[in-house]
């Protein structure tokens, strides 16, 4: 086919020659009329020669070969542990102990506050607890004591008018005995049984009188009782509240939690390290005002490091965790390709310029100490393989209404549209055949795509 066409080229370029070298003759002899009936004539066998020799189309031959898909993405470098610091409170520095570069151990001192005034609300919490437990303790002896003392006096009391009942009770018999005697020897008619008559009854009345007045001191003495008892539960419950949550509940009371509070802030006032790291900044210096929740220090693992990515919708349903992956860096350019392997995949998306991104980090298999966290990092993961199967290049097939084609070359020379099926789709832009095309054929490639061809 290529000797065919270069013949073709030749024949055209001899064409041209002929009508140049004719014009030239013509210029000559000023036969200017001749010329360009002439040229009118060769201008039309030349189209007419064009259109009977078809442009010869690019053909690429189906062939077995390994297919690779690979997803690239850009990532970056992070310490695998960051700890950001501040003060939950405002305050003065007075003792910066690290500074930029230095390793620290957990627990390590970075910044200490000026304590002068959380010593002192410690101390005000202290006695505002010491002076409430002893005065709920006071008002509880002496609401028990004034519950013994008003049992003592009401029993007393009862005592007392009992005895009335018993002493009343006893004359009132003794009354109703020497009026019976009376009448048994003068008569209940006689003034003598009158008179022994109006003793009974004031002796009855006084008995009665006496009754009443024991059941009133009951009553009395009940209720006195009853507000001496309401009284001592009511100074239980106020020693109670001073020295747990609640009557049935255990924990800190309001003024324990004052006093554990003004401990905690007292040791806020000095910033311990969480981790072991290098310090890679510090913000404040001593004498410095510290605003409240305003970051001063901040420890990072650098020598433990990470990757992480933000990979678009179209390649996360192709990672999975576990899955290994190469990584290089463009600062450090000699160096090797290392491994990695995905760790973790964040399940949700967040939008990042209008495209649904998902994060993700990679642990990397081989320390270099050239690696640090803010760097760049390039991303391969072989999301497919495919060993020896029928391909061709993307470039050779034409996609429709969701249905892929080929244009294959007949035997006999003739071509036709093939509807085929494909598989996966490599980084290097072949595709594999999986139906409709068998090894060794020919396919044309489109013309509108000769310009990109290998």
């Amino acid at each position: 086919m290529a000797s065919i066409a270069r013949l073709d080229s030749e024949a055209r370029v001899g064409r041209h020659c002929r009508i140049l070298h004719i014009m030239s003759f013509l210029r000559r002899t000023r036969r200017f009329w001749i010329a360009g009936l002439l040229l009118a004539g060769l201008v039309a066998a030349v189209a007419a020669d064009l259109r009977k020799s078809p442009e010869q189309a690019e053909t690429i031959r189906v062939s077995k070969r390994d297919l690779t898909q690979e997803a690239l993405i850009a990532g970056r470098v992070q310490a695998r542990k960051t700890a950001t610091l501040g003060f939950e409170s405002m305050g003065t520095a007075t003792r910066v102990a690290v500074e930029v570069g230095q390793r620290v151990a957990k627990g390590d001192l970075l910044i200490a506050l000026d304590t002068r005034g959380l010593a002192a609300e410690l101390a005000r919490a202290s006695a505002t607890k010491a002076a409430a437990l002893f005065d709920a303790r006071l008002a509880l002896t002496r609401a028990e004591q004034d519950l013994r003392d008003i049992q003592a006096k009401q029993a007393a009391t009862l005592e007392r008018a009992r005895q009335t009942v018993r002493n009343t009770k006893a004359e009132f018999d003794q009354s109703e005995d020497v009026r019976q005697q009376v009448i048994a020897e003068r008569g209940d008619q006689s003034s003598e049984a009158r008179s022994a008559l109006l003793t009974v009854r004031r002796a009855e009345s006084a008995y009665r009188t006496a009754q009443g007045a024991l059941r009133e001191a009951q009553a009395l003495a009940a209720q006195a009782e009853h507000m001496a008892q309401a009284a001592l539960d009511q100074a239980r419950a106020d020693l109670t509240e001073v020295t747990q949550a609640a009557p049935d509940t255990p924990g800190l009371s309001a003024l324990d939690a004052e006093v554990a509070l003004a401990h905690f802030r007292l040791r806020k006032a000095e910033l311990l390290s969480p981790i072991a790291g290098t310090v890679t900044a510090v913000n404040s210096t001593e004498g410095e005002l510290v605003a409240a929740g305003t970051p001063v220090v901040t420890v990072e693992t650098i020598d433990e490091v990470e990757i992480v990515a933000d990979v678009p919708e179209i390649d996360i349903a192709k990672l999975v965790i576990g899955q290994k992956a190469s990584v290089t860096f463009d600062a450090v350019k000699d160096m090797v390709a290392l491994r990695a392997t995905i760790s973790r995949i964040h399940p949700s998306a967040v939008l990042i310029e209008g495209v649904p991104t998902y994060r993700m980090t990679l642990t990397i298999g081989e320390r270099d100490e050239r690696i640090r966290p803010g760097m760049t990092a390039d991303i391969r993961v072989e999301t497919g393989a495919r060993a020896g199967v029928l391909a061709l290049p993307s470039r050779a097939l034409t996609t429709r209404d969701g249905r892929t084609s080929a244009t294959v070359r007949l035997p006999d020379g003739r071509t036709e549209e093939r509807e085929v099926s494909t598989g996966l789709r490599s980084t290097d832009g072949f595709v594999e055949i999986t139906r409709g095309l068998a090894d060794g054929g020919e396919v044309l490639l489109p013309v509108e795509r000769r310009s990109r061809a290998p």
